[in-house]
């Protein structure tokens, strides 16, 4: 004789009452899908992170550029400007040096400041000339400080050749060469020789016009040197 037992309740969860493929009881005799998206937020793949954090890199990136670049182009301009205005004052010191070295051994010989005015022109680079305010030569005591009413103006006039002393500058004399104190003496009393001087003057303009570098400024340099004794007593 066959004993019929009761069906368990895992059996009676097979047919109708079983729940879906994909699905989970929760314990409490509910069922609740797996990929709810109120329960499990959906993944986000390793290249989808990838690709989001490089966008928020270059992002961030660009911010910083942005912010970066008015200094980098600050700091190139800068450099442009002051080189190219140390090398005018390079040329112009080189310049007065030639000069007044030629000055001071001239001496008191008549064409004495052309000699000088010509030694500076061939000190400058092609086209320099037309940039020189003035060029003065003068007398300086024994301080080295220029005496008024004792200074030479040569202003340059657009002539060619830049090295004709006659036709290409205007000149306003006031301390003729002729004048200038040459001989040497031990005796009391006697008159020192003479300190000449070569001053060059540039009103420069800024390249650019980039601020600070904006409108002119000037270059003023000088040298001086004492006069060669040309005679002895």
């Amino acid at each position: 004789m066959r004993t019929l037992s009761a069906p368990s309740r895992t059996s009676q969860l097979v047919g109708r009452d079983a729940p879906n493929k994909g699905s989970l009881s929760n314990g409490c005799g509910h069922l609740t899908a797996v990929g709810d998206p109120t329960n499990n937020p959906p993944r986000i793949s390793g290249f989808r992170k990838w690709r989001l954090r490089r966008r928020n890199e270059r992002g961030a990136t660009i911010v910083e550029f942005a912010i970066v670049l008015p200094l980098l182009i600050l700091l190139m301009v800068g450099i442009m400007e002051i080189g190219f205005a140390f090398y005018d004052y390079l040329t112009i010191e080189r310049a007065t040096l030639e000069g007044v070295r030629t000055a001071a051994f001239t001496g008191t010989n008549q064409d004495a400041d052309c000699a000088a005015v010509r030694n500076v022109v061939e000190a400058f680079p092609d086209g320099f000339i037309d940039r020189i305010d003035r060029i003065e030569i003068y007398k300086a005591d024994a301080n080295g400080d220029q005496l008024p009413g004792l200074t030479n103006i040569w202003r340059y006039n657009g002539g060619d050749p830049p090295l004709d002393c006659v036709t290409s500058w205007d000149v306003t004399e006031l301390w003729p060469a002729t004048s200038r104190q040459t001989v040497a003496g031990t005796s009391p009393g006697f008159p020192p020789i003479d300190i000449i001087g070569v001053r060059i003057r540039l009103d420069r303009r800024w390249i650019t016009n980039f601020p600070p570098f904006i409108g002119t400024y000037r270059i003023d340099e000088h040298s001086i040197l004492r006069m060669e004794p040309e005679v002895y007593e």
